[in-house]
């Protein structure tokens, strides 16, 4: 499964390769564009780094030395390997890097097809970046620019809310003073009102006795007028019988 894997990503390579635009570099800036690929791209898993013998194979063929006598460091095993593989959402940038360490471990020197993919990659990054970074200074230029007017536009209607709230503090504090004289006027009112009420109740208690006093005055006058009157009729009984008696039957005092 594993050599299968391989070769598949080698044919996916070559394929790229093809369809690129091929570059004829010097052995020398090969070896220091491998050098500069795989030192951007820093090894994270246990032991030693697997790249460091295609950094050895780049530096022997960019000195002209390519003896079969210099020092091979041995690859990474299988296990670290599969273990340091990239995660599955990094995208296309995060799987291509596992593919170019596990080609440079296997002791197989990157090709020319190989490095222009990664250039390419690299350079297409790059560009995604640059875009990226001139929208957002683009973005940054353009609030700046909208908080610069605000501020403008603030700063010049500023004095006019300032001749605003003067105005208005003004007029709360003519409305305070005249809230609180009629509010002075009310109390006094008020009280006014008050006294009123209490003279009058005192008004109508001294009417109340007055009249309690009368009705027993007139009480007392209905009696003695009543008392009056029957002596009256007493009295005008009495002459009546005097007159119609005959003279021999009156009084005697009478006579006299």
């Amino acid at each position: 499964g594993e050599s299968g894997s391989a070769a598949s990503r080698r044919q996916s390579v070559g394929q790229a390769s093809r369809a690129t635009p091929r570059v004829a570099l010097p052995t020398s800036a090969r070896g220091a564009a491998v050098s500069q690929v795989e030192k951007r791209r820093p090894w994270r898993g246990p032991g030693p780094a697997p790249l460091a013998e295609s950094e050895a194979a780049s530096a022997r063929n960019a000195s002209g030395d390519g003896s079969a006598t210099a020092p091979i460091r041995r690859a990474a095993p299988l296990s670290s390997r599969k273990a340091t593989a990239a995660p599955v959402g990094l995208g296309a940038r995060g799987s291509s890097a596992p593919k170019a360490r596990l080609g440079s471990a296997r002791g197989s020197e990157p090709d020319e097809a190989t490095l222009r993919v990664q250039i390419a990659r690299m350079r297409q990054a790059l560009d995604g970046k640059h875009v990226s970074i001139e929208q957002a200074l683009a973005e940054v230029s353009l609030h700046r620019s909208q908080m610069e007017e605000s501020k403008a536009r603030h700063e010049a209607e500023m004095p006019g809310f300032q001749r605003t709230v003067r105005e208005l503090a003004a007029e709360n504090r003519q409305l305070q003073a005249a809230a609180c004289g009629r509010w002075d006027w009310a109390r006094r009112l008020q009280a006014a009102v008050r006294s009123q009420e209490q003279h009058l109740e005192a008004q109508s208690e001294e009417l109340l006795e007055s009249q309690q006093r009368l009705e027993r005055e007139n009480t007392r006058l209905r009696k003695a007028a009543s008392a009056l009157r029957a002596r009256l009729l007493g009295w005008e009984q009495t002459r009546r019988k005097l007159s119609t008696a005959p003279r021999d039957e009156r009084p005697r005092s009478q006579d006299g």
